[in-house]
C-alpha cells in the first residue's frame, strides 16, 4: 500500500497528510475538517512534478457553469 502526500487548505491554515488515493484524501480531509471545526477549501498534491488541486464543486446543468458548494 503506497501513501501519497497531500496538503489540505482551510479557513484556519493548512496541514499535510497522507492518503492512498484522491478519494481517500478527500474523505480524510473532510472528516478532519468536520472534526476540528475548520472550513474546507481545497487539497493540493504533486504528481510527476505537476501540482494538482482538488475542490468540491457543482455544475449548474442549465447554464453548465461551475459553482462552489462550500461558501
Amino acid at each position: 500500500m503506497q501513501l501519497f502526500k497531500y496538503k489540505c487548505f482551510t479557513d484556519k491554515g493548512s496541514w499535510a497528510f497522507e492518503a492512498e488515493n484522491n478519494t481517500d484524501a478527500m474523505r480524510r480531509a473532510l472528516y478532519l475538517c468536520w472534526r476540528d471545526g475548520e472550513k474546507f477549501d481545497r487539497i493540493e498534491y504533486t504528481d510527476h512534478g505537476r501540482c494538482y488541486c482538488l475542490r468540491i464543486a457543482c455544475v449548474d446543468m442549465k447554464t453548465l457553469d461551475f459553482c462552489s458548494i462550500i461558501s
